[in-house]
């Protein structure tokens, strides 16, 4: 029985290391999208830091503005993070994955 156990488990080993190996264009492919969001979202970033600034210009050194800063990103962040959820889950539900 041990046997089967064995057999099995290497047979899942090399279909992980298989399905991994078979999309290396594509793992790449989400590498470099992800870095260059990461680049656009620093520079949105600097950019709303700016339109922030210009809005509340006397309150430069207090920390009220950096915390309402945060929780309006917060908010944004989870609500893109919840439109791109429910549209994946909408689109592997069309397509019966």
């Amino acid at each position: 029985m041990s046997n089967n156990s064995s057999n099995s488990d290497d047979r899942t080993r090399a279909f992980r290391l298989t399905k991994f190996t078979d999309r290396p264009t594509e793992i790449v492919g989400i590498l470099v999208v992800s870095a260059i969001g990461f680049i656009v979202a620093l520079a949105w970033r600097d950019a709303a830091t700016t339109v922030f600034s210009e809005l509340f210009p006397d309150t430069e050194s207090s920390i009220t503005p950096r915390i309402w800063y945060a929780v309006i990103t917060t908010i944004v962040a989870i609500l893109v993070i919840w439109l791109v959820v429910r549209f994946l889950e909408k689109n592997r539900r069309r397509n019966g994955d």
